[in-house]
């Protein structure tokens, strides 16, 4: 009877060694995912802030560039106004002559579609 107590004991001693192995592979797998985790979150933050880097720099030449061709563009549409300008003023006397007589010199003459019966 003492043999099978002392076996008893000894399976009882060995489940308790296995318990507390499996609870210390728990526990380091726990550890390994939360650090697998972590390193994970610094990757994609560092992939992150790279990319808003490059993408901050596209942005600052783009701008640059936008800056230049609006100046460019501006210029343009002042002298375009300009040049309307002057020329609006030496043609509106003559345009507005011409207005006049077209409305006040009117001659009556028949439509060329009319048919007379």
């Amino acid at each position: 009877m003492a043999t099978q107590s002392a076996g008893i004991q000894q399976l009882l001693q060995a489940e308790k060694k296995a318990a507390e192995t499996v609870a210390e592979a728990r526990k380091r797998r726990t550890q390994l995912l939360k650090r697998a985790k972590e390193e994970a979150v610094h990757e994609v933050e560092a992939f992150k802030m790279d990319k808003e880097k490059a993408y901050k720099a596209l942005e600052q030449q783009t701008v640059g560039s936008r800056s230049i061709n609006e100046d460019s563009i501006k210029q343009k549409t002042e002298d375009a106004i300009k040049e309307m300008t002057i020329l609006f003023e030496q043609n509106s006397d003559k345009v507005l002559k011409d207005i006049l007589n077209s409305v006040s010199c009117v001659e009556p003459k028949q439509h060329e579609n009319l048919i007379i019966r």
